[in-house]
């Protein structure tokens, strides 16, 4: 489980600590922008895989702390959404993501009329659907740490991109 702890604490730092912050503005600036994003995207990789090695290993501690047999249907329905929502994000043009400035020239289209961020609400959705179906501690921590950052994220992905609009 100490894997997984520490693996979803550095996850949740990078992601809400540099990127959400100033602090990415300076790497942004001193790196440049591609070596940043690579070494950015390199450090997501490694965390993530840490993750899902440290919640396979956790797992076979069956600590559960709660199961509720009714909401694996849910579940599924969530999931089916959510890969729903994941797969046409990233058919659309967004201006929200990765290098994605050009698609305001493109106007609002598609999903984006629904939501900005489609593929951040189907990984909520996604992880929300395993806390329903999973009641161990395991599953709380990595699936609890990847919905907050999701969560949190759109919110502050639209921060820095109005900070982004206004200083053009």
């Amino acid at each position: 489980m100490d894997i997984l702890a520490a693996a979803c604490m550095v996850f949740f730092l990078t992601h809400l600590g540099i990127s959400g912050t100033p602090l990415r503005s300076f790497l942004h600036d001193r790196l440049g922008g591609n070596a940043y994003l690579g070494i950015y995207s390199v450090v997501s990789f490694l965390t993530l895989g840490l993750m899902i090695y440290g919640y396979s290993e956790a797992r076979l501690e069956n600590d559960f702390m709660f199961v509720n047999p009714s909401l694996f249907i849910l579940s599924k329905v969530l999931v089916f959404v959510a890969l729903l929502l994941i797969l046409v994000g990233l058919m659309t043009p967004n201006p929200t993501a990765v290098k994605g400035e050009d698609a305001l020239d493109d106007g609002i289209t598609g999903i984006l009329k629904v939501t900005r961020h489609p593929i951040q609400w189907g990984i909520f959705l996604f992880v929300t659907a395993h806390l329903t179906a999973n009641g161990d501690k395991a599953s709380l921590l990595l699936f609890g740490t990847v919905a907050i950052v999701s969560l949190v994220g759109m919110f502050s992905m639209d921060a820095r991109r109005r900070k982004e609009t206004d200083q053009r």
